[in-house]
């Protein structure tokens, strides 16, 4: 993350998560897209059990299909993780983007957390979320490795009109989340995952807008920045100074052992 970002997550006790749509929307266009596997499969089996459905009900109930399967990457918030030991050189030149978007590799930060700690203070369903808006509760919230596919493969995925079967549709429900273009297999990427428990009638005639885009997990920020639970990496392509401020920035937040949290990049750039 860049410095800005940094700072709103000191401001707000709390990580931001965009929806999986948002992300569909602003940046791998494949990513984040409805699966014609999952509406084909919803709609044959619709079609298995018309008779128990009056004629304009049944056509409202199709016709409401696209959208309902949208509603989970609506609904389906992540923050994105890098599970490899070690630094990535490339990683440094992709992600200190700014809130707007533009990279700042001279105000690059990375956070290393504890995965053991991570796992039990946010894989739970008592998490403090702010901006709920629709106020649902948590469906889940989990830590899983991305799964990367070829681009062939995820367009198959998304495209194909073929009727699966139950299992596969299932299989395909639960990773959906989860699938990626391998050509970013470098980045050995985990994703942070909150689901909102969201009613589907609540949902149908709501459209897709900035009020349902992100959420804000809470922490406790005494125990995040712990030495033993998070430790903050400084770019390599950083000026010296920032790792003055980012101190400066924790002891304002009354964080201690700040020599112990702070720490520069490994990574030699000259």
């Amino acid at each position: 993350m860049s410095l800005d970002k940094f700072i709103s997550l000191l401001e707000n006790e709390a990580f931001y998560l965009p929806s999986l749509k948002k992300l569909q929307l602003s940046m791998d266009p494949m990513e984040g897209a409805t699966s014609k596997r999952l509406i084909n499969y919803t709609l044959n089996e619709m079609d298995k059990n018309k008779e128990n459905f009056p004629e304009k009900d049944f056509s409202d109930l199709k016709n409401f299909t696209h959208q309902l399967a949208d509603t989970p990457l609506n609904y389906s918030y992540i923050f994105s993780f890098s599970s490899a030991f070690d630094e990535n050189y490339a990683l440094w030149n992709i992600y200190p983007t700014d809130i707007l978007g533009n990279l700042q590799k001279n105000q690059g930060i990375g956070l290393k957390i504890n995965e053991n700690y991570f796992k039990k203070t946010f894989e739970n369903k008592n998490i403090k979320i702010k901006n709920n808006i629709k106020n649902f509760g948590i469906a889940k919230a989990i830590l899983k490795d991305v799964i990367y596919k070829t681009k062939d493969e995820i367009d198959t995925l998304i495209n194909s009109n073929e009727i699966i079967s139950h299992e596969e549709f299932k299989k395909i429900f639960e990773e959906i989340l989860l699938i990626k273009n391998d050509f970013y297999d470098f980045a050995k990427e985990k994703r942070y995952i909150v689901s909102l428990d969201y009613d589907a009638k609540e949902t149908k005639n709501c459209s897709y807008s900035d009020s349902i885009s992100n959420i804000w997990v809470c922490f406790d920020i005494q125990e995040l920045f712990k030495p033993e639970n998070c430790k903050i990496i400084i770019s390599p392509f950083a000026h010296t100074s920032l790792t003055q401020y980012i101190k400066y920035l924790l002891l304002q937040k009354e964080i201690k052992d700040v020599d112990n949290i702070v720490i520069n990049s490994k990574i030699a750039t000259t």
